[in-house]
């Protein structure tokens, strides 16, 4: 693989790794209608589901991988270059959004 081939490579696979974790935690997510009021509770309720649900700890180890890939990307890109195609992860997601769950 070409040297700006694998520089691009990175970037995309941030994104792309960031968009999926997102859908994955959007997905598992839409079941919970009413949290407790209280913030303890909550978050409690949210760590267990995170840690007894595969495709949430799923989207949490594509997170860690699209940060590991992303910090690739900033060793080959100025920020300033590579910060703008994060926006695609805008586009992807809402685009996703809306096909599957109608939202918008």
């Amino acid at each position: 693989m070409s040297s700006i081939v694998s520089d691009y490579f990175y970037l995309f696979a941030a994104i792309i790794f960031g968009v999926i974790s997102q859908i994955l935690f959007r997905y598992k997510t839409l079941a919970l209608h009413a949290l407790p009021d209280n913030l303890y509770e909550k978050v409690t309720l949210l760590i267990k589901m995170v840690f007894t649900t595969p495709l949430l700890l799923l989207g949490m180890f594509l997170t860690f991988l699209s940060g590991i890939f992303w910090l690739l990307t900033l060793t080959k890109f100025e920020l300033s270059y590579a910060y703008p195609f994060t926006g695609l992860a805008f586009v992807l997601i809402i685009s996703i959004d809306v096909f599957f769950w109608c939202e918008f």
